[in-house]
């Protein structure tokens, strides 16, 4: 059986936000709210550049890029 893993990952990054969805509003919290979004979306894109074949940053690279605006903009 040939599993084609990454439409498996891209599924489950397309379902993580409705089955998160609960927890992130028992935070109450913007800025994690903020961050997970933007974290998740990032993870997409890098999921669908990955399967066309674009060249990737180091997912630390990435993710300390993303962050480090929000983390001044929000208190």
């Amino acid at each position: 059986m040939n599993v084609n893993w990454r439409i498996l990952l891209f599924l489950f990054l397309l379902i993580l936000p409705l089955y998160e969805k609960g927890y992130l509003r028992s935070l109450r919290s913007r800025k994690d709210t903020a961050l997970f979004y933007l974290i998740w979306a990032l993870s997409l894109a890098a999921a669908g550049a990955e399967s066309v074949g674009l060249p990737m940053p180091r997912p630390l690279d990435w993710i300390r890029a993303a962050s480090a605006p929000l983390a001044k903009l929000l208190p």
